[in-house]
């Protein structure tokens, strides 16, 4: 398959809904996989604590910072890339610090705890309150509220 001029690969297909994985090899080893799917009608917001890193040697700090990976999702889980849902955030145990869609041409403010989501993704950066176990995010839209243990 012959590149284009600025080195990339393009494929010509016919649409068909359902999976496509792309693997890159490398003399002989995979080196990279990336996996679109046919995504369905939005239905609901889904929650993730992004994993957390502690450099090696490093001490963990006293105030804990988690980063929560926010989707509108159809009913199989799959991100629906279309979505523009304005979505309210509140947080008992921590403080939101920041809250972001990528959406470069937004006015909404960082610090706002209601921001719409950009390709049907967000993220909330959260605080933990001192000697707080357990703090919780929970996120509103016109599709339901949803609720994350952290």
């Amino acid at each position: 398959m012959p590149k284009t001029e600025n080195g990339v690969y393009e494929f010509k297909t016919k649409y068909y809904a359902g999976k496509i994985k792309a693997v890159a090899i490398k003399d002989g080893k995979v080196i990279g996989t990336h996996m679109l799917e046919t995504e369905g009608k939005a239905e609901k917001i889904t929650l993730r604590k992004e994993k957390s890193y502690i450099a090696k040697g490093a001490s963990k700090p006293q105030d804990e910072i988690i980063y929560v990976d926010v989707r509108i999702t159809d009913k199989d889980g799959a991100t629906c890339t279309q979505s523009s849902n304005t979505v309210t955030y509140t947080a008992t145990g921590a403080d939101i610090l920041g809250v972001a869609s990528g959406e470069l041409t937004t006015t909404e403010k960082y610090i706002d705890t209601t921001h719409r989501v950009c390709a049907g993704k967000c993220l909330v950066v959260l605080k933990k309150h001192k000697g707080t176990k357990n703090a919780t995010l929970k996120a509103e839209c016109d599709l339901g509220k949803t609720e994350i243990t952290l």
